[in-house]
C-alpha cells in the first residue's frame, strides 16, 4: 500500500513538471514512456531499500522525477539540465510554501494527517492550478500567456522589490528569534543563515538591474523590428505601384505610336515634338529611382527616407556590401543615422544635400553619413552632439559599442558628418 501511495505522489509531481515545462518554455515533452519507466524504478527502489523514513522516500521521489524529466527531453544536456533545475526550484518552493501553511492549519485545528497524504493533497491542488493555467492559455483567454509575460516584463522591478521586502522580513524575524531563544548552536546557525540571506538580497538587487537593462534592450530591438517591417511594407507597396504604372505605360505605348504615326503622315512636326516631350515627362515620373546597396535593410531604409525628401535636395548615394550583418542592430544604427539626416535636410531653406557612402573592406564595414545643416541653432548642434541627434544617436553609440565598432562625429557650420565602422561579422 505504501508503494502505491509513493508512486502516486511521483506521478502527480512528474505531471506538474510536464505541464510547467510546456507553459514556461512553450515546448511539449512527448517521451511519456520515460516517466513511466521512472515510476517503475522508483517502486523497485522502495522495495529494495525497505526504508521507513518517509522524508527520505519523498526526497528520493524528487530525484527520480528530475532524472525522468531530464532524460525525456530532446534538448542538449546543458540546456535541458538548466531547464529541469529551474522547474524543480519553482515547484519545490511553491510546494514548501503551501506545506508550511498546511501544517499551521493542522496545528491550529488539532487535526492529524500523514505527511505523505498532506503532500499528495497539496500537489493535486498545484497540478489542478497548472492544468487550469494551461487550459486558459489554450482556449479560455486569447493571448493569455502573452499578457502574463507582458505583465511580468513591465512589473519585474516591483516584483523584485516585493520579494526583497519579504526576504528582509524573514531576516528580521530570524534575528529576533536569536535574541529570545536560548542555545549557542541555534544562534550560530541562524547567524549564518542571516548572513547568507543578506548576501542573497544584494545579489537579487544586481540581478534585477541586469534583467531591467535586458528588458529595455529587448524592447528597443522589438520596436526596431516592427519599424523595419512597416518600412519594408511601404517600400514594397511603392514598388508594386511603380510596377503597375510601368505596365500601364507600356500597354499604352502602341496607342502612342499610332498617334505619332498619324501626326507624321500629316507633317505635324511641332505636335510630334510636344507629344514626345509629354511622353518623356511621363516616363521620367515613372522612372524607377530605387537605391540598391546589397542589403535589404539598407535598401528599405534608404528608399523610404530618401523618398520623403523634396526633389530639389541633392542626393548622392554609393557603395554596396556583401556581408550579412545583424538586421536589427543594423536597423538601429543606419535607421537612426538616415532619419536624423533626412529630418535635418528637410529643414534646410537654401541648398540642401545628403551624401551616403557605404564601404566594405576585408575586415571592416563602414557607413559615412553627411548632410547639410538647416541653420537652426547650428553652433549648439555641432558642439553638443546629443542635443543634435537626441536619443537616436545615443542608441547608435550603444549599439556600435556592443558590436565592437567605432563612431566618429564631426562637421562644421555647413555640414554634419557621422562615420560608423563595424567588424564585417556583426551577427550576435
Amino acid at each position: 500500500m505504501e508503494i502505491v501511495v509513493f508512486v502516486l505522489y511521483f506521478a502527480i509531481v512528474v505531471s506538474q513538471y510536464y505541464f510547467v515545462y510546456d507553459i514556461w518554455f512553450e515546448e511539449r515533452i512527448k517521451r511519456y514512456w520515460i516517466p513511466v519507466a521512472g515510476a517503475g524504478f522508483y517502486a523497485l527502489f522502495i522495495i529494495v531499500v525497505e526504508s521507513s523514513d518517509i522524508y527520505f522516500l519523498l526526497t528520493m521521489s524528487y530525484l527520480f522525477v528530475i532524472c525522468s524529466v531530464f532524460f525525456a527531453q530532446i534538448r542538449k544536456k546543458r540546456i535541458g539540465f538548466l531547464r529541469v533545475l529551474t522547474i524543480a526550484f519553482i515547484i519545490s518552493c511553491f510546494e514548501q510554501m503551501l506545506l508550511m501553511f498546511g501544517k499551521l492549519v493542522l496545528e491550529e485545528s488539532d487535526m492529524e494527517i500523514p505527511i505523505v497524504l498532506l503532500q499528495i493533497i497539496i500537489n493535486l491542488f498545484m497540478l489542478s492550478a497548472v492544468i487550469g493555467i494551461k487550459l486558459g492559455m489554450m482556449k479560455m483567454y486569447s493571448g493569455f500567456g502573452k499578457r502574463v509575460k507582458l505583465f511580468f516584463n513591465k512589473h519585474i522591478m516591483m516584483l523584485v522589490i516585493i520579494m526583497s521586502f519579504v526576504m528582509m522580513i524573514t531576516i528580521v524575524g530570524l534575528d529576533y528569534s536569536r535574541k529570545i531563544i536560548e542555545g549557542h548552536m541555534y544562534r550560530v546557525v541562524t547567524g549564518i543563515i542571516i548572513g547568507l540571506a543578506n548576501g542573497s538580497v544584494v545579489m537579487l538587487g544586481f540581478f534585477s538591474v541586469y534583467i531591467n537593462k535586458t528588458n529595455i534592450k529587448i524592447e528597443q530591438l522589438l520596436e526596431s523590428e516592427i519599424r523595419l517591417k512597416e518600412l519594408q511594407k511601404c517600400y514594397y507597396e511603392s514598388l508594386l505601384e511603380k510596377e503597375e504604372e510601368t505596365k500601364r505605360f507600356r500597354h499604352d505605348t502602341i496607342n502612342h505610336l499610332i498617334s505619332l504615326e498619324g501626326m507624321a503622315e500629316k507633317g505635324e512636326n511641332d505636335r510630334i515634338k510636344d507629344y514626345i516631350l509629354e511622353m518623356r515627362k511621363k516616363l521620367e515620373s515613372n522612372k524607377d529611382s530605387r537605391y540598391t546597396m546589397g542589403n535589404t535593410v539598407l535598401d528599405t531604409l534608404t528608399n523610404y527616407y530618401i523618398g520623403l525628401l523634396d526633389k530639389s535636395v541633392d542626393v548622392k548615394i554609393c557603395g554596396r556590401i556583401n556581408a550579412k550583418p545583424d538586421e536589427m542592430k543594423l536597423c538601429i544604427i543606419y535607421g537612426n543615422l538616415i532619419q536624423n539626416a533626412v529630418e535635418e535636410v528637410s529643414l534646410c531653406k537654401e541648398k540642401a544635400w545628403i551624401n551616403i557612402l557605404i564601404e566594405q573592406g576585408q575586415n571592416y564595414f563602414r557607413i559615412v553619413m553627411e548632410n547639410s545643416l538647416s541653420g537652426v541653432k547650428q553652433k549648439s548642434r555641432i558642439n553638443d552632439n546629443t542635443d543634435y541627434h537626441g536619443i537616436g544617436l545615443e542608441n547608435v553609440k550603444k549599439t556600435v559599442e556592443e558590436m565592437g565598432g567605432l563612431i566618429e562625429i564631426g562637421g562644421d557650420l555647413s555640414g554634419y558628418k557621422v562615420t560608423v565602422s563595424l567588424p564585417n561579422k556583426m551577427t550576435a
